[in-house]
């Protein structure tokens, strides 16, 4: 999705390490192979490396081939191109700072805190320009920018978070708004609000209920609609892009990206594929660029140690 120069991707979300007792549903998946060239060659590797022991989670990537992502263990954020692998450090870590969702827009990089209740505003040079509070704030998973605000998700709270957006000035803690999700979406025991992407040329959003496996519409007010799937579900559903009227939603522990396509009213969906691969180990979140969709492995399963390998995962568009 394209926005003032600027595929905004995100994406992300979830679950640190309370969301590793979720049950894994097993699915048939479709397995595509990568194809995608190396860096040698002037093209996108086959995997991005990412710093050993990260821990990262959420994902957003610009128009230039520029990406970001955070680690949920100390709130670090990297910068770096997935043209040429190369990645450094943006912001330094620090006690108290958790990155969950990743977004990008303009001049900021916006970071979801996960159970801190809080998010964070950056400069692309990486200088903190805001730091924000949400109340009640359970886990605050992911985000969206738009023109006029940017929305965050809490997988614990039935709450979407608004940080109004004057002419490009970010607006103070005393403007923040907490709005009652209200309609189909009702929150259950467990991860639910997690991922959540804007329509392109509607206001509306696209919301996965992590533990349900549903999806929803969802209008700025809060006002929510279940996208009727036809059966289907998104089980373990965590980051969420969406292109035109076509949802890609990470399904986390199913090592799957589910294809949805999407009726125009956004009453209805219809799962065309499941797309796993090899390089897939629980990815969180999700983003694209010239053609191609990028996932970050969060390796929930693995215990993370200093030396523990990350990685993004590079793969064609079903």
């Amino acid at each position: 999705m394209q926005k003032e120069g600027f595929a905004v991707r995100h994406r992300s979300t979830s679950i640190r390490r309370s969301i590793r007792a979720l049950a894994v549903v097993t699915v048939a998946a479709r397995s595509v192979p990568l194809g995608l060239g190396s860096a040698s060659a002037g093209q996108v590797p086959d995997r991005i490396a990412l710093p050993d022991g990260s821990q990262p989670e959420g994902l957003a990537i610009t128009n230039r081939g520029t990406f970001y992502t955070g680690s949920l263990a100390d709130g670090t954020i990297w910068v770096g191109d997935v043209q040429t692998g190369d990645v450094r450090r943006l912001v330094p870590g620090g006690a108290g700072r958790v990155a969950v969702g990743v977004e990008v827009r303009g001049r900021f990089v916006w970071v979801a805190g996960g159970d801190t209740g809080m998010a964070w505003v950056f400069r692309r040079s990486g200088d903190l320009v805001r730091t924000y509070r949400f109340e009640p704030g359970g886990f605050v998973n992911d985000v969206v920018v738009t023109r006029r605000a940017a929305y965050f998700t809490d997988s614990l709270q039935p709450y979407l978070y608004r940080v109004p957006i004057d002419d490009g000035r970010l607006s103070g803690q005393g403007r923040v708004e907490a709005l009652p999700l209200r309609g189909d979406l009702v929150f259950e025991d467990g991860f639910n609000a997690n991922g959540i992407d804007r329509v392109p040329g509607t206001s509306m959003f696209v919301v996965v209920q992590t533990n349900t496996g549903e999806l929803f519409a969802v209008r700025p007010s809060g006002r929510t609609r279940e996208i009727d799937l036809g059966g289907a579900d998104v089980a373990s559903g965590d980051g969420v892009l969406v292109i035109d009227h076509v949802a890609y939603v990470v399904q986390n522990f199913l090592n799957t990206v589910a294809k949805v396509r999407l009726s125009d009213d956004l009453s209805s969906g219809r799962v065309v594929s499941r797309t796993s691969d090899p390089d897939f180990d629980v990815p969180t979140s999700i983003d694209t660029y010239r053609g191609a969709l990028y996932l970050v492995n969060a390796r929930f399963t693995t215990t993370p140690e200093p030396d523990t390998p990350y990685w993004i995962a590079p793969i064609p568009k079903p």
